[in-house]
């Protein structure tokens, strides 16, 4: 595979063992999808679509379980098949971004018993659920906290950005700061070490000095809104009567 973004050339030749090697445009390792022109259409495709198929398992459970066991099921078996890796695709189109939202909203609905014309920001408030892309950019800040602790592998540790402090000769009020890695394309823009660099500069001190991982995702945390506990209380189908 010949990873760019304009179109590969056709005379290139490759063998192996006196074998020509065939060219792919899309190849899957460890779980992800990589398209040959630098994007992940091809894997959300498919996280969406073995998102989809959990999802109607859990239809069919709507009225047999109650609403704990429900949003077990979904945070256990579906959220985790529309997550894994996200720090390597969380540059995906905004179109992309809403139907991985629109999969969560569905099991919020089943979930909760709202119907089909509850608001979003209703279905949020009664499960607690964070956005979709909310979550992918804490998961990014983890690993940026990890990267800039040293607690990653070295070969990602080596890719960190330098200190604002260490490019500068003045004594600067952003020298703790990354320097934000120079790009003049979008599909870069959105990429790891850009677009995290930019989030975990606007971090305050108290977040970023946090003395291990555990106690960094506690404080990001800390402005989630816990549900009201009676929308778990009773009986879910009599619930739902309720919503209507």
């Amino acid at each position: 595979m010949i990873f760019s973004c304009h179109t590969s050339p056709d005379d290139i030749e490759i063998e192996f063992q006196n074998q020509l090697v065939e060219f792919v445009s899309c190849h899957k390792h460890l779980g992800i999808t990589f398209d040959s022109n630098d994007k992940f259409h091809t894997h959300i495709e498919n996280i969406l679509k073995c998102a989809s198929t959990r999802l109607n398992v859990l239809k069919k459970l709507k009225y047999v379980l109650n609403r704990n066991y429900l949003a077990r099921i979904y945070l256990t078996f579906i959220r985790p098949v529309m997550e894994y890796a996200c720090e390597l695709w969380d540059g995906c189109t905004q179109q992309e971004a809403d139907n991985l939202e629109h999969v969560q909203l569905e099991a919020g609905r089943l979930v909760t018993g709202l119907p089909v014309f509850a608001s979003r920001e209703a279905i949020y408030f009664e499960t607690g659920w964070q956005l979709l892309v909310d979550r992918r950019k804490s998961r990014k800040l983890n690993m940026f906290y990890s990267l800039h602790n040293g607690t990653a592998p070295d070969y990602l540790c080596d890719l960190m950005p330098p200190l604002v402090g260490q490019v500068s000769n003045y004594d600067l009020r952003n020298s703790n700061n990354y320097v934000v890695p120079g790009y003049r394309l979008d599909i870069t823009r959105k990429s790891f070490f850009p677009s995290t660099t930019i989030e975990w500069n606007r971090l305050t001190p108290d977040i970023r000095t946090s003395k291990n991982i555990n106690i960094f995702k506690r404080k990001m945390k800390s402005k989630l809104i816990q549900p009201p506990s009676y929308f778990s209380c009773g009986d879910r189908k009599l619930i739902s009567f309720i919503h209507v």
